[in-house]
């Protein structure tokens, strides 16, 4: 994303208070991010490996797809353009909720799941953001949170993500 581009501004219960610049939030202000991961049929992740010239988390390993949204995206169409940004896939979230919705330090971050099978062949990766994508196994994931070569997420949040994507909620289906 372009520090030039208009975002909207939220207050504590995600109500839009008004619009910035990517500019340093006042307390009680924040932003929306979006993520995603994408699993396929071997229950694997599809992760990508953060450009080296990024602002955060350079060269590190990461989730599949993730970003903020501008000015008048809710989080669909914020996702969706992500996605089609950092990877190239086209992927109508008409039907997709987002599985769960977090609270960080700048803002909230609605993580979509999905499941599909795709052929890392034929991803156009935005090379400002993404230098290299593969799939991965939890175990694998988390091995490499360990080494420090991933984005340090909770491993619970690993778990959760791979436990909830073929459900909503948090309940085991009966």
């Amino acid at each position: 994303m372009s520090t030039k581009e208009l975002r909207d501004v939220y207050d504590e219960n995600r109500q839009i208070i008004g619009q910035s610049y990517n500019r340093i939030l006042d307390k009680n202000e924040y932003y929306l991010s979006v993520a995603c991961c994408i699993f396929n049929h071997n229950n694997e992740m599809l992760i990508q490996k953060r450009a080296n010239n990024n602002d955060v988390f350079a060269n590190l390993w990461d989730i599949s797809v993730q970003g903020k949204a501008i000015a008048s995206e809710d989080s669909k169409i914020a996702m969706a353009r992500e996605i089609k940004e950092e990877i190239g896939l086209d992927i109508d979230l008409k039907d997709h909720r987002c599985h769960m919705s977090l609270n960080y330090d700048f803002g909230f971050v609605d993580v979509y799941l999905l499941n599909m099978d795709i052929d890392l062949d034929q991803l156009v990766l935005q090379k400002e953001e993404v230098q290299a994508v593969k799939w991965a196994n939890i175990e694998t994931i988390k091995q490499l949170i360990a080494c420090k070569q991933f984005v340090p997420y909770y491993n619970s949040f690993i778990d959760i993500c791979f436990d909830a994507k073929e459900h909503y909620g948090t309940f085991l289906d009966r």
